[in-house]
């Protein structure tokens, strides 16, 4: 008997049933390229704020903006998950036509 470690790229169950309402993958995508593109966004403002190019109280909005961008991203993505399998998602509606049982 051999084992073989998941990978960590993709959430790992062997049936098939890790589905969320929408595809986890995308799902963790976007989450992904929402909160990178808000990292950015606050380090530019955070930097203009240093240089008093904008006013010191704009650099700590755009940290707590962060904050709630990056905590809602991460609720999405666990919610998604969670309604996904409470759903029944992944699991075909009807058998593929071909795939009946024999009677």
């Amino acid at each position: 008997m051999t084992f073989t470690p998941p990978s960590f790229g993709e959430p790992h169950d062997p049936k098939g049933r890790n589905q969320g309402v929408l595809p986890i993958r995308s799902v963790r995508v976007a989450a992904f390229v929402i909160v990178s593109a808000s990292i950015f966004a606050c380090v530019v403002i955070c930097v203009l704020a240093v240089w008093e190019m904008a006013a010191s109280d704009t650099g700590w909005r755009a940290v707590a903006s962060l904050g709630i961008i990056s905590g809602g991203a991460f609720a999405f993505c666990v919610v998604n998950e969670l309604f996904g399998r409470s759903l029944g998602a992944g699991r075909p509606l009807a058998a593929p036509p071909g795939d009946e049982p024999a009677a």
